[in-house]
């Protein structure tokens, strides 16, 4: 019987590390259809939330160019933005947590909700290469 129940606890434990957030398929041109802000920018700082059960850390992007825009006030240029992500401190953590870094740089799209900017999916930062293959998503947007 404790052969049983050490195999079960081997089998949930290595299916715990192994597990990863599941995304579900979406091109770049539906995704830029459903942002409200693409920029190109940089996190310049981030503000840590206290320790808390679930948190969100705000990081603040400088924007050095804006590529989309359908917010009623698009931000300036050389403007920080201020972008809410789930907390390095929270005591909880979820498989679909994505947190940026003091530093990083690209292209970001961004939705807004609750009055903050959201990049909650793995396709929300892009690098600076792939400029091209965006701006002809956000054509195809701004064509239909």
């Amino acid at each position: 019987m404790k052969t049983i129940a050490s195999i079960i606890i081997a089998v949930c434990l290595v299916a715990s590390f192994t597990a990863r957030a599941c995304w579900a398929p979406i091109s770049l041109e539906n995704f830029v259809k459903r942002s409200h802000l693409i920029v190109v920018g940089e996190i310049q700082r981030i503000n840590n939330a206290p320790k808390a059960k679930y948190a969100h850390d705000t990081a603040f992007i400088k924007v050095e160019r804006i590529l989309s825009s359908t917010a009623h006030a698009a931000p300036e240029i050389g403007s920080e933005i201020q972008l809410s992500m789930p907390a390095v401190n929270n005591e909880m953590t979820l498989s679909i947590d994505i947190r940026y870094k003091k530093g990083q740089r690209g292209i970001w799209i961004l939705y807004f909700e609750d009055g903050k900017y959201h990049a909650n999916h793995p396709m929300s930062l892009h690098p600076l290469a792939e400029e091209p293959k965006v701006t002809a998503a956000i054509k195809g947007k701004n064509t239909k």
